[in-house]
């Protein structure tokens, strides 16, 4: 069901006020995390992976993270302001085709692209490198470098 069927509204303001509303209804039925591992995904029951950045005062919360996260999240820690992200060679150089580590496909040829993590910058290395399989431990792609982009 829709928010709008549920709310029984069209109105944009009066929308965003039910949604509001309704949204602290079910955190207050979840209640505090308290010790709970996995409460995160009570609260977002889709939630399947964290990126978080852990450099200076925020490696600390990094443990705390992951209790919360629990086993069935994948949290992948950047210790820099930098994200690698991955362009398909085949498809038009476009940044709606830029793919994150999590969603590259076995065999598949990409041009990497060093992203800030506030996506403010993007710079094409011009390396061309083909996802010759994942690490069972993380499930981070495994690269073959195939060459300079032409």
């Amino acid at each position: 069901m829709s928010h709008q069927q549920a709310c029984g509204t069209q109105n944009l303001d009066a929308l965003y006020g039910c949604v509001r509303s309704t949204f602290a209804a079910e955190l207050r039925r979840i209640g505090k995390a308290t010790d709970t591992p996995g409460w995160f995904r009570q609260i977002w029951p889709q939630l399947r992976v964290i990126l978080a950045n852990a450099s200076g005062p925020f490696a600390t919360l990094i443990p705390e993270i992951r209790h919360y996260a629990g086993p069935d999240v994948s949290v992948h820690v950047v210790g820099s302001d930098d994200v690698i992200e991955f362009l398909p060679v085949e498809k038009p150089e476009e940044s709606k085709y830029l793919a994150q580590s999590w969603n590259v496909e076995l065999g598949r040829k990409y041009e990497v692209v060093l992203t800030t993590r506030d996506e403010f910058w993007r710079y094409r290395l011009g390396d061309v490198v083909e996802i010759a399989g994942f690490n069972p431990r993380n499930g981070q792609p495994l690269i073959r470098y195939i060459g300079r982009r032409q």
